[in-house]
């Protein structure tokens, strides 16, 4: 007995492709269309690259810069520090 066509998988691919260019079309006609609502956007996307950058800069230093000695090599100490992590010293 010849197995049926497309059983097991679910749907054909040019059904899922359809699907799919529904879901693209559904989301870029609605931005397009939006007149508050890309305000909204622009003003949460500026928070966060704010956010994240302030973040940056407070909470994470440069620990590559600080382990480094003055006008020594910065892949060298990254090298270093990985072999040293990789043996267990």
């Amino acid at each position: 007995m010849p197995p049926r066509a497309g059983a097991p998988f679910g749907k054909p691919k040019s059904s899922t492709m359809s699907t799919l260019r529904k879901i693209v079309s559904l989301y870029t006609d609605g931005f397009r269309s939006m007149t508050v609502g890309r305000q909204l956007w622009v003003l949460i996307i500026v928070k966060l690259i704010l956010f994240f950058g302030l973040m940056k800069l407070f909470f994470f230093p440069d620990v590559v810069e600080q382990k480094t000695p003055d006008g020594g090599d910065e892949s060298a100490t990254v090298r270093t520090e990985v072999l040293k992590r990789a043996i267990g010293n």
